[in-house]
């Protein structure tokens, strides 16, 4: 698959809106997000946390709630 730099939004939201349209992709995603909150759980984290790359973003509303999050990606 060949990495594409993303120039505005509507791209973004077009990737995660075809990624994830299949049951499968779905689940997948879904039991990851599951697995991060537990992990920050469990292990008591929070505070400032960095996600890099960010990708699209899937991932910043559950980190938002453990804390301050600071995003890194080359892409838009």
């Amino acid at each position: 698959m060949a990495y594409t730099i993303w120039q505005n939004l509507d791209q973004v939201e077009r990737y995660a809106q075809r990624r994830y349209r299949h049951l499968d992709q779905r689940l997948i995603s879904s039991r990851e997000l599951t697995l991060v909150e537990r992990m920050f759980r469990r292990h008591q984290m929070g505070g400032r946390i960095l996600d890099a790359p960010v990708g699209y973003g899937r991932f910043q509303p559950l980190l938002h709630s453990f804390g301050e999050v600071y995003s890194l990606d080359l892409n838009y």
